[in-house]
C-alpha cells in the first residue's frame, strides 16, 4: 500500500518545480485476513441520502465512506495518506498527475477510467456539491490516457497548506454511466467502488451495508486500513437522541454507539457484557461572536466583557469534569501539530476571569440593552453545547445583560455571515491533526465572504493568509494568529470534548479504525471470530 506525505510533494513543488517519483510502501498488516464476523449494529446518524454528492452537515455521512471511494485516503485523523484508486501522483511543474489502478469496477460492474474522475470533479464542482477545494487550487483536470489524469495547478496556490490533500481527499470518483442512469443522483441506489453496497435504506430508520463480493481491490497489500471488509452486514440504526442511544444499547438493538454522553455512560461501566473506549474527540467546542456592523458584538469592549465574565473553571465543572473534557487556551486543542503550549500560561482571558475587568469594558461599550441571541449546535455534543450555552448565559446574567438560549439541529441555517438574528453560536469545530486545521472552518474567506463571525478584517486575513500555508504554518504563526484572535475577542475556545464510544464486548475487539473526519468505520474494526 503506497503512502505519501503529500504536504512534503508540494513543499518539493515549490522549491524546485521538478517531476517527483513517490516511494511505494507496502501494508505489512493481517487485518482483513481469516472468517469474517456476521453482522454488527450501530447507533448512527441519518445520512438522509446515499448520493456521492456533497450534502449539508456531516451527520450520519459515514456510511457513504463504506460504499465510495476517493482518489487516495487517510488513515484517521491526522494519518498517513494512501493511494485508494491512485496507484500513483506526482507532481511535475505546476502539474499534479494521477495514475487510478486499470483494474477498478464498481459494484454494478462499470469499469472505472480517467473520464469519471473528469467528470466526478467536474460534475460535483459545477452543481456546488463537493467538499474538495478543486477548482480553489487548480484550474481543472483533464484526462491524458485511459488511466491517468492531471490537475493544473494555479501558481500562486501551489503553497497551499494541505492543498493536494484536500483536492484528492474530498472527492467520491463514481461512474458517469451509472449516476446518468439514476433516477435520483444514487440518492437512494448507490452504486460506488466502496467495499460495501446498500441492500436497504428507509430514510430516518435505517440503512442495511453488505460486503461486496466483487469489490475490485483483490490484492490485500494494497487495501487501506479504511476500505476492509472485516464483516458481512452492517446494519445503521438512524438514532440521536442520547437517551435512546443508551437504551438501544441496554436492550440489545445495537452492538456499538458512538459519542455516548456523561448522563448515560454509567449505564455501561463495570460490566463485562461493554466496553467503554474513551479519549478526545478532535473537535473544538467553542464560541463564536457576530460582529456584523450594527449588531451589539460588533463593540470590542461588549466583546471582552463578555469574554472576561466567562469562567473556564465553571465550563470544565458544568462539562463533568477532568474525566469528560478539559481546558484549552486558543483557538485549537492540545497536542496537535503546531499547537504552543505556552499558550497555556498566556496572560487572557482563558486564564483569567475578572468580573470587575469585564463590567469595566461593559462600561466602556456602547450596550444598549439588547437581548443578546445565543444559539447552540443540539445535533453534535448537544449535552455539552447545551452546557456552555448555559454558562455563558450566567456570565451575562452577571453583567446585567438579557439573553436567550435557542438549540438548533442544523446550526448551518443559523450562522449565515449575512444574518444579524444571532449573536453568539456554540458549536464543535473539526480538525485533521493540526492547529491550522481549525483556522481552515471559519477563519478562510473562500468558505465565508466575511468570514464565520462577519470580520472583515484585512489584518485577520494576512495573518489566516501566511499561517494557512505550506511554507508559513509554524508553531510561531499559529501562536500569533491565535493572540490576534484573543486581543480582538472574536472567538472563545471552550473546551476539547472527551468522547465515549461503547462497544459489546461478545462481537467487537477493536473499534479504531476512522476516517480522516472521525467517523466510524465499522467495516474496518476487529471482531470476535
Amino acid at each position: 500500500m503506497k503512502k505519501k506525505n503529500l504536504w512534503a510533494v508540494a513543499m518539493a513543488a515549490i522549491m524546485v518545480a521538478a517531476s517527483l517519483t513517490p516511494t511505494v510502501v507496502y501494508a505489512d498488516d493481517e487485518a482483513g485476513e481469516g472468517t469474517m464476523a456476521e453482522s454488527v449494529a450501530l447507533a448512527n446518524g441519518d445520512p438522509i441520502s446515499f448520493t456521492p454528492l456533497k450534502q449539508t452537515g456531516s451527520n450520519g455521512k459515514n456510511v457513504l465512506y463504506e460504499v465510495f471511494e476517493t482518489l487516495v485516503d487517510q488513515d484517521g485523523v491526522g494519518g498517513d495518506v494512501y493511494g485508494c484508486m491512485a496507484k500513483d501522483w506526482y507532481m511535475d511543474g505546476n502539474d499534479l498527475y494521477v495514475e487510478i489502478y486499470d483494474y477498478i469496477y464498481d459494484s454494478e460492474g462499470n469499469h472505472i477510467t480517467a473520464d469519471d474522475v473528469v467528470f466526478s470533479y467536474d460534475y460535483s464542482w459545477d452543481n456546488g456539491y463537493t467538499t474538495s477545494l478543486y477548482k480553489t487550487y487548480t484550474d481543472g483536470v483533464e484526462k491524458v490516457d485511459d488511466y491517468k489524469v492531471v490537475f493544473h495547478w494555479k501558481e500562486e496556490k501551489l503553497d497551499a497548506y494541505f492543498g493536494i490533500e484536500s483536492v484528492l481527499l474530498g472527492q467520491f470518483i463514481f461512474s458517469q454511466a451509472a449516476f446518468e442512469e439514476s433516477p435520483d443522483e444514487m440518492a437512494t441506489d448507490p452504486v460506488g467502488t466502496g467495499p460495501y453496497i446498500l441492500n436497504e435504506f428507509v430514510p430516518g430508520s435505517h440503512a442495511v451495508l453488505e460486503a461486496r463480493e466483487n469489490y475490485w481491490q483483490t490484492d490485500e497489500s494494497l487495501v487501506g486500513p479504511q476500505h476492509r471488509q472485516n464483516v458481512k452486514n452492517i446494519t445503521y440504526k438512524f438514532i440521536s437522541d442520547s437517551a435512546q442511544i443508551s437504551n438501544a444499547l441496554k436492550v440489545g438493538a445495537v452492538d456499538f454507539a458512538d459519542a455516548v454522553d456523561e448522563a448515560s455512560i454509567g449505564n455501561f461501566q463495570n460490566s463485562d457484557d461493554w466496553t467503554i473506549v474513551s479519549g478526545y474527540d478532535n473537535k473544538l467546542l467553542c464560541a463564536f461572536f457576530n460582529c456584523l456592523e450594527g449588531t451589539p458584538l460588533a463593540d470590542s469592549n461588549l466583546r471582552a466583557a463578555l469574554c472576561y465574565a466567562i469562567n473556564s473553571d465553571d465550563i470544565l465543572a458544568a462539562l463533568g469534569g477532568e474525566e469528560y473534557a478539559r481546558k484549552v487556551y486558543e483557538y485549537s486543542v492540545p497536542d496537535v501539530l503546531y499547537y504552543n503550549a505556552d499558550c497555556e500560561n498566556w496572560d487572557s482571558y482563558y486564564n483569567v476571569a475578572d468580573l470587575d475587568l469585564a463590567q469595566e469594558y461593559l462600561s466602556k461599550s456602547d450596550y444598549a440593552g439588547d437581548t443578546l441571541q445565543l444559539y447552540y449546535n443540539a445535533a453534535e455534543f448537544g449535552a455539552y453545547a447545551e452546557a456552555c450555552s448555559l454558562c455563558i448565559g450566567a456570565a451575562c446574567e452577571q453583567l446585567g445583560i438579557p439573553y436567550e438560549i435557542h438549540p438548533v439541529n442544523q446550526i448551518e441555517d443559523i450562522i449565515s455571515t449575512t444574518n444579524g438574528d444571532w449573536n453568539i453560536v456554540v458549536m464543535t469545530i473539526g480538525g485533521d491533526g493540526a492547529a491550522v486545521d481549525y483556522m481552515r472552518n471559519n477563519f478562510n474567506s473562500t468558505r465565508y465572504e466575511g468570514l464565520l463571525g462577519n470580520y472583515y478584517d484585512d489584518d485577520l486575513e494576512a495573518l489566516y493568509a501566511k499561517t494557512y500555508s505550506a511554507s508559513g504554518a509554524t508553531e510561531e504563526n499559529v501562536s500569533e494568529f491565535n493572540k490576534y484572535l484573543i486581543d480582538h475577542y472574536y472567538v472563545y475556545g471552550l473546551a476539547q470534548c472527551i468522547s465515549n464510544s461503547v462497544m459489546k464486548s461478545g462481537i467487537i475487539t477493536d473499534c479504531a479504525v476512522r476516517t480522516r473526519r472521525n467517523y466510524t468505520l465499522p467495516g474496518s474494526w476487529e471482531y470476535v471470530q
